[in-house]
């Protein structure tokens, strides 16, 4: 069954807040097939992210929506501010990756890092073993996913229900080792596509 989201926003969150930090320089990550998911799905999630300093960071918490379905021949994702403005859209069909982004994001906002952390998030775990084989990332699932980049943890994504991958609405959290944010997920609606029904 499909693993909750990153929900793809922590670039756009951090940088819709200019006082977030930058965006590291890593190794890419590989995009893999929308058909490689094996599930077709439309969902719309409310992400919030913090730093994980709270007690010595006065910087609040910001908090936006992600709408995003993936079929069998693409993934496509909006990223809305509470108001419905519309940050960015991102589109890949396996082949082309394609991005638009407002003016209010920096040009260090990567639409490609959104997508790959989607995937690391919902994609079998076997598929992106496979896709991260021979690279300076790994993957371990024994319970919470755990991007490790060497030794190093990179990210972890845990999963409130106990890593039950059949909760319709589920809350994430999401810890960016490497940037020193947590990121809040709560998926608001979740549908599964038929061809038909296929954006």
């Amino acid at each position: 069954m499909i693993r909750p989201a990153i929900s793809a926003m922590l670039i756009v969150l951090l940088a819709a807040c200019s006082s977030w930090p930058s965006r590291h320089q890593l190794p890419e990550l590989p995009l893999l097939s929308p058909a490689s998911l094996g599930q077709q799905w439309q969902l719309t999630q409310s992400v919030s992210i913090a730093p994980l300093s709270a007690a010595t960071d006065n910087r609040q918490p910001q908090t936006l929506l992600a709408a995003w379905s993936v079929t069998e021949e693409r993934l496509d994702l909006a990223g809305l501010t509470l108001m419905g403005q519309t940050l960015l859209t991102l589109s890949y069909d396996g082949d082309n990756f394609s991005e638009s982004t407002s003016p209010l994001l920096p040009d260090e906002v990567s639409g490609r890092d959104i997508l790959t952390q989607i995937q690391l998030a919902y994609w079998p775990v076997d598929v992106i073993q496979k896709a991260l084989a021979g690279s300076d990332w790994t993957l371990e699932a024994t319970g919470d996913r755990i991007l490790y980049l060497g030794q190093k943890p990179a990210l972890t994504i845990a999963i409130a229900d106990g890593n039950k991958t059949d909760t319709p609405l589920e809350s994430i959290t999401i810890t960016n080792h490497l940037m020193h944010y947590q990121l809040q997920i709560q998926t608001l609606t979740r549908e599964k596509l038929n061809r038909a029904e296929s954006p």
